[in-house]
């Protein structure tokens, strides 16, 4: 349970859309679908330097070239490459002194000693400190810890191993799997086990523990891993990073290979967001128009959402997403949220508008398929031409259809669902208004009546033009004659189109036009919204009396 929540209410009043992401992170975290990437922030408050601090650490080592130092960063270059100076200045140093080492051992002894002088200056404020001390003094490390055993894949981009402690030492208090602790790439990891991943290197805080062979901390590791993506594991991590939603936490993206992953990611799997939460200093903290701009650019070119937190904020963020229990995670959330914590969508439009496709580009969601089983041969023929008993095969196997639908919907846990498919579409499959109304109250006998009222949910309107309509029946091999009538042509699919719009009424803000583009483009546009508009559920049951008290007349 988390201690609290009253400073995450106090995020959402400026970010009314937090508790919907927070649903999103917690959905994806259920299914072993949420990822962290650690930056230096994380450990900030356990006494260890910033990245820039750390620098200016091993950079003052070298008092003699202190003036140098200093016209280096007025100049504006970058700590990577102020780190490659000091680096040399190091390996000049070592290959300066009297050594008995063998001379093919000599890079080996320059490179040692630098993880070493690394290793001092980055734990030098904690150095006496036991773990326990290092706890008590971070507000979210221990819980940071548990959230890491609950996720598949952490990529730490610090050289620090105090998360890898606090997810060890929560594994070994709940008798659970420990994480698995890499500092490369590896073709398959233990299984059931959490990953951490220090992208950069590892230097564990007990100097005896292994570290790895290198650290990607100077100018010419970062231009290898930018021109050598093997070297940083790019098959291992790129197929995550499309699959995977990540939280990032205490990066500021600096990082071009961060950025480049992101984007890559972008363009493999268009509709996977990710999140990054950006600290705030209650003395300082960014302006709504500053927000606004880091926000609007890191969701254009990243998928990257931004959430703006004070570090008590934070706290509470991985309190509330360690909640393991749906129905508690729900509760705490509704304490300061209006936002329904289980939202339903419901993709509808014609037959080769885009339903199936764009299901398949939101797999970073909760997904049904269109029909759970093999549907009847006859489901794809014009229905102009069904014969009355194949009608009623039809019907038979459609109803049943529809209450597993229905029931699906109602058993849907907390985050967002999409269905292809909706359960009024079968008004634009009849030939008159009076055999809607026998559809219709069909369809309260055989489903309502089983399965309970019509589950309520955002409508998602997928359209496009007669002519991209007839191109896409054309590649898929239905348009065979101008003659023939079993198969739909785009004129026909446009009226039913209207139909189905005349049925459902969708909102304009999630009525798609995908005429000119692919699934992957329209699935993000989806996505966007369902994570940045409003959600108005559309109710089956009051628009069923409406057509009924109609006659039937869509």
């Amino acid at each position: 349970m988390p201690r609290s929540t009253v400073a995450l209410e106090q995020a959402s009043k400026s970010q009314p859309q937090l508790p919907v992401w927070l649903c999103h992170m917690w959905q994806r975290l259920d299914r072993r679908r949420l990822g962290l990437i650690l930056g230096a922030g994380v450990s900030i408050d356990a006494g260890l330097p910033t990245w820039k601090n750390l620098v200016e650490r091993l950079t003052a080592r070298f008092p003699a070239v202190k003036k140098e130092f200093k016209a280096h960063r007025k100049a504006g270059l970058q700590e990577t490459y102020i780190t490659q100076i000091a680096y040399a200045l190091h390996q000049a140093h070592v290959k300066g002194s009297t050594s008995t080492l063998p001379r093919q051992f000599e890079q080996y002894q320059v490179d040692s000693t630098w993880m070493e002088v690394v290793h001092q200056e980055l734990y030098r404020d904690i150095a006496s400190l036991k773990y326990d001390q290092i706890l008590q003094r971070h507000s979210y490390l221990k819980s940071l810890g548990q959230l890491v055993c609950r996720t598949e894949l952490t990529v730490n981009f610090n050289f620090d191993d105090l998360v890898d402690e606090a997810a060890i030492g929560f594994a070994r208090d709940r008798s659970k799997v420990q994480p698995e602790v890499i500092s490369r790439p590896k073709i398959e990891t233990r299984r059931d086990a959490s990953v951490i991943y220090h992208i950069n290197g590892s230097l564990p805080r007990e100097a005896r523990r292994r570290r790895s062979e290198n650290l990607v901390f100077t100018e010419d590791a970062f231009a290898d891993v930018l021109i050598s993506p093997t070297l940083h594991g790019s098959d291992f991590l790129m197929s995550r990073f499309a699959t995977t939603t990540f939280l990032l936490l205490g990066t500021s993206l600096n990082d071009n290979s961060l950025k480049n992953m992101l984007r890559a990611g972008m363009k493999r799997n268009p509709a996977n967001h990710h999140y990054i939460v950006y600290w705030e200093d209650p003395a300082r903290r960014r302006t709504d128009e500053e927000r606004r701009h880091i926000f609007d650019v890191n969701l254009d070119v990243y998928n990257l959402i931004s959430i703006f937190l004070e570090t008590e904020q934070i706290a509470e963020l991985v309190d509330l997403l360690n909640e393991e229990e749906a129905g508690l995670f729900e509760a705490e959330l509704m304490k300061f949220s209006h936002h329904p914590a289980r939202r339903k969508y419901y993709l509808v439009g014609s037959v080769v508008a885009g339903k199936s496709s764009n299901l398949e580009g939101l797999r970073c969601f909760s997904t049904f398929e269109e029909w759970s089983g093999r549907a009847p041969e006859t489901m794809y023929q014009d229905h102009r031409s069904l014969s009355v008993a194949q009608r009623k095969e039809i019907d038979d196997w459609l109803y049943s259809q529809l209450r597993e639908k229905n029931d699906k919907m109602r058993r849907a846990g907390v985050g967002m669902h999409v269905m292809d498919r909706c359960y009024l579409d079968l008004c634009a499959f009849s030939k008159t208004d009076a055999e809607n109304v026998e559809r219709l109250k069909e369809l309260r006998a055989r489903v309502c009546k089983h399965s309970g009222p019509l589950e309520a949910g955002q409508m998602i309107f997928l359209e496009a033009d007669e002519s991209a309509l007839s191109d896409r029946q054309a590649r898929r091999g239905k348009l065979r004659g101008v003659t023939m009538v079993i198969d739909y042509d785009g004129a026909a699919l446009v009226k039913q189109s209207a139909v189905l719009k005349s049925v459902y009424m969708p909102e304009p803000a999630f009525t798609f036009d995908n005429s000119l583009e692919g699934s992957d483009q329209t699935s993000r546009r989806i996505a966007r919204q369902i994570l940045l508009g409003e959600y108005k559920p559309f109710d089956f049951e009051k628009r069923i009396d409406e057509l009924l008290a109609s006659g039937g007349k869509v």
